[in-house]
């Protein structure tokens, strides 16, 4: 297994590269790839040359293969984050995309998220950690996916089944709140469908239902603190910009959920690579 880690040489990376080297670790012959994007400046300039991005980064390599234990190399380019990380990641044939993120807030809300942005142009899931792992802990044993109506709902359980397949995991279904009869009657179909993906593939599951005063966000909280998860599971739709992206901000929401879970995160464009 590849893996790639987003390296911008701040705390998050630490996270992410420490995210990365468990899961590298479960499966014998993994290795990780550091990738640093070197971008200009809102003042044209860059903060680092690339001769010091690329010292950095060996140095963050290095120390990361000493330390986890599993084989680290590491790169530098050059150009919009947004574009070249996803076609990169797509280059050396990831498995994942590990981002460290800084939570969302002000202007980010409004513009939306930098880890949304690079999500929908992505043809790699992405795992999002906001902190690193605990010590000791096995990965991923118990998944947080929240349900809607949409059709990528089959498409984001059938990712969670392989995932929950390969590391022994159980998958818990949130279910959003509707009050609309069309709404809950897709919703339905969605839930027949999921049953049965997962129940085929021997997968332990356990649905909620959702207390409908609360949104799907606090839903999803109340679901993941009741039965103690690990790990959520979405599928980010959102493409929409400025204003529009304020005023629907699920998916920034889950990626910078209050629990600090690890959120995998794929599109519909991923469904080749699994």
């Amino acid at each position: 297994m590849k893996i790639v880690v987003t390296c911008d040489f701040t705390a998050a990376t630490d996270s992410a590269v420490a995210w990365a080297a468990s899961m590298a670790r479960h499966d014998a012959g993994s290795e990780i790839v550091l990738v640093h994007v070197q971008e200009k400046s809102g003042s044209g300039s860059l903060q680092l040359s690339i001769d010091q991005a690329k010292r950095h980064i060996q140095t963050l390599a290095s120390d990361s293969a000493t330390r986890y234990a599993v084989p680290v190399t590491g790169e530098v380019i050059e150009g919009a984050l947004n574009t070249v990380l996803p076609l990169r990641a797509a280059e050396l044939q990831a498995q994942f995309v590990v981002m460290g993120t800084h939570g969302i807030s002000g202007m980010q809300r409004l513009f939306g998220s930098k880890a949304i942005k690079l999500i929908s142009g992505s043809e790699v899931p992405f795992l999002v950690v906001q902190s690193a792992p605990k010590a000791g802990e096995l990965l991923f044993q118990r998944m947080i996916i929240p349900m809607g109506v949409r059709p990528e709902e089959v498409e984001k359980c059938s990712f969670a089944a392989k995932l929950a397949e390969h590391y022994g995991s159980h998958v818990y279904i949130s279910l959003a709140p509707y009050s609309d009869p069309a709404f809950k009657s897709r919703q339905a179909g969605n839930i027949v469908l999921i049953k049965r993906l997962l129940g085929s593939n021997g997968i332990p599951f356990t649905i909620e239902e959702a207390q409908p005063k609360l949104s799907v966000v606090d839903n999803c909280k109340r679901v993941a603190e009741k039965y103690h998860c690990d790990s959520m599971v979405i599928a980010v739709t959102q493409k929409a910009r400025g204003i529009a992206a304020a005023l629907n901000s699920t998916d920034q929401d889950l990626v910078a959920n209050a629990m600090n879970l690890p959120v995998f995160c794929i599109n519909s464009t991923m469904s080749v690579r699994w």
